[in-house]
């Protein structure tokens, strides 16, 4: 697996239930931190199963098995493809959200606010 990535501290950003703001913000960060790391897992596991079928010699194999290999290897790239999609969508929904509130409560500031590119 790959080093670690910097997580969201949850517990930092509890000064949001507070504020009486919505409460389901904190579990909308949370969801979408694993999502990514769901994304990552699959991603690096994809990679994994790939460069293990790079180590054969270019012997073939029975169409059995290389219908199995080809299909596991289009599987995994496309739940890559549907949980990037999904974990894209849910970063720019929750950073929305994330960059509203910040600007209702600190409306003299210009709050950090990402954008897909």
């Amino acid at each position: 697996m790959s080093p670690d990535f910097q997580a969201v501290d949850i517990d930092s950003l509890l000064f949001i239930l507070d504020d009486g703001a919505d409460a389901n913000l904190l579990n909308e960060i949370d969801v979408y931190q694993q999502k990514f790391i769901t994304l990552r897992h699959i991603v690096e596991q994809r990679n994994i199963d790939h460069s293990e079928t790079q180590k054969y010699p270019r012997q073939p194999f029975s169409p059995l098995v290389e219908m199995a290999i080809s299909t596991s290897l289009k599987d995994m790239t496309d739940s890559l493809y549907n949980n990037f999609d999904d974990a894209l969508s849910s970063n720019i929904n929750v950073s929305g959200k994330l960059h509203d509130y910040l600007k209702k409560k600190y409306p003299r500031e210009k709050p950090l606010r990402m954008e897909p590119i």
